[in-house]
């Protein structure tokens, strides 16, 4: 069944920031709105950006709550979750999918919003954006992020170009075509086995992490292998795994290259580290559920967008 794509975003139109996970300082909430609305917008914060349980914007039924009703609200045309943390995995029991089903927009988050843009993919069968957070977009890099997010968001012609990742490492040469699936790796590694976590077949994999142990990342991909998840990719692409932790009592040997080529060897498929997403600055927006190619030639990795991500 092909993918449903959300429809393409214009200025005047309305961009939504709901707080699916951690709530931000009110004055970075703020800067991000009035950058927003300075490219042309009108941007509507959803109330539970105020809620208060700890770290997070409200209990789980409240995030879920407050990202369906925005969802499903006519008047607002595409959705960037305010940041990422913990325990947007707990929000998906209490999304009625059904309902959602009938509405399609652009929704925009990375990190912890891995566990949404998944479930969304497998479960309304519509594309999202693994990108950057409203939080981003009150920073000093927020020009550079809006640049790839309107180009992408707005079926912009320069979004299909081919990128030319230089500072990207390639571990098996290869090229692969395929829907993108993934995010950051931990939480993409805590939905297999569940309805959430999408189909690898033919997909081209994408993954990311920060301040994750060396020892879990060896077992979260070697989950993914002895799963036959790899094995049924058509490429594997590694970003940024920024401030990657090595705490236990003995050190553990193994650099993140080492470990990715270990779990994807034999595979017949392209794997490149280093690529530029993450929690670093570079963020590129890499639409889930949208084809992309991936080729490696010459030491040189090219990336791109296949088709456009939205629709007229």
């Amino acid at each position: 069944m092909p993918v449903k794509k959300p429809l393409a975003l214009k200025k005047g139109d309305t961009i939504g920031i709901v707080a699916t996970a951690r709530w931000i300082n009110p004055d970075s909430l703020q800067k991000a709105v009035k950058f927003l609305e300075s490219k042309g917008f009108k941007v509507k914060t959803h109330p539970n950006n105020a809620l208060r349980l700890h770290e997070w914007a409200g209990t789980p039924q409240e995030r879920a709550k407050a990202f369906e009703d925005y969802w499903c609200d006519p008047k607002i045309d595409c959705i960037i979750s305010t940041a990422g943390g913990t325990r947007t995995l707990h929000t998906l029991e209490y999304l009625n999918f059904e309902k959602m089903k009938k509405y399609s927009k652009i929704h925009m988050g990375f990190s912890d919003t891995t566990a949404l843009l998944s479930a969304m993919l497998t479960q309304t069968n519509i594309a999202g954006f693994h990108g950057p957070s409203a939080a981003r977009f009150s920073g000093e890099d927020a020009e550079t992020y809006f640049k790839d997010f309107i180009a992408l968001a707005s079926k912009d012609k320069s979004a299909k170009e081919t990128y030319l990742w230089d500072d990207a490492k390639i571990i098996h040469y290869g090229s692969g075509k395929g829907q993108l699936i993934g995010g950051n790796l931990c939480i993409f590694n805590y939905l297999l086995g569940s309805k959430y976590s999408p189909s690898f077949k033919n997909k081209i994999v994408f993954i990311e992490d920060e301040m994750e142990e060396l020892r879990n990342i060896d077992r979260m991909l070697l989950q993914m292998r002895r799963l036959g998840k790899l094995e049924e990719a058509k490429g594997l692409i590694v970003g940024g795994f920024s401030m990657t932790l090595n705490t236990g009592r003995t050190e553990f040997p193994y650099s993140i290259d080492e470990l990715v080529e270990e779990h994807t060897e034999g595979l017949n498929i392209p794997v490149i580290t280093n690529a530029p997403f993450g929690h670093g600055r570079q963020l590129q927006i890499m639409p889930v559920g949208i084809k992309a190619k991936v080729k490696t030639e010459n030491g040189k990795v090219h990336f791109q967008i296949a088709e456009d991500a939205v629709k007229n």
